[in-house]
């Protein structure tokens, strides 16, 4: 709501961010649906950049109209470009992106995949959450191994005092000779410590 009505101040923190960090100017940032995570893209566009970020088709159709108005009213310079996954040619894309030293934004826990949801149950690696099991898509893993490009996990959340808090974890590279399944277990691990910290905001 402040936003739309021109108090920018909620930004600020996300500018800072990218200041202090700037080795996330490239390469492939992990996020997921955690507290203000829809602001993940703004410092990038506030900063000129064009990011890149790589969703399912059906997420696109939910959010390419209102970022784009938002994108507008704040006068960014920048301009999201989206990727989903399965389209054709997708993967020669992103490494056109990263080449080309953009960055690309990624939610972990919000790609579906080619095979969908039922995919994902039938397929997908079994991680072990206290109490129950459950399935998790090792399909970003795969590519991020085949990208070979830094991996920068970032979190947003509310701190108990309703400001807005940007982290970073170190950034790691990982190759083709690494394990995809292995890749995947660190970044649902990085993950879930962050929701059993602040279960609300997930």
């Amino acid at each position: 709501a402040g936003l739309w009505t021109g108090d920018q101040s909620i930004l600020a923190p996300g500018r800072r961010f990218l200041e202090n960090n700037p080795e996330v100017k490239s390469g492939l940032v992990i996020s997921f649906h955690q507290g203000p995570y829809n602001l993940l893209a703004e410092p990038f566009l506030a900063a000129g950049l064009n990011p890149v970020i790589l969703l399912n088709p059906s997420a696109k159709e939910n959010f390419i109209e209102s970022t784009a108005k938002l994108n507008k009213r704040l006068d960014h310079r920048g301009e999201v470009e989206w990727i989903t996954v399965g389209e054709p040619g997708f993967v020669r894309r992103l490494f056109k992106v990263i080449k080309d030293g953009r960055p690309v934004l990624a939610y972990l826990d919000g790609n579906n995949g080619i095979d969908g949801m039922d995919g994902t149950r039938k397929n997908g690696m079994t991680y072990s959450l206290p109490g129950r099991d459950i399935r998790v898509r090792t399909g970003l893993a795969r590519l991020i191994c085949r990208l070979q490009c830094p991996v920068h996990p970032v979190a947003l959340h509310w701190s108990e005092g309703r400001e807005l808090i940007w982290e970073k974890k170190p950034s790691q590279n990982w190759n083709r000779k690494d394990d995809p399944k292995q890749v995947t277990q660190l970044l649902y691990d990085w993950i879930f410590s962050e929701v059993m910290t602040r279960p609300e905001q997930w």
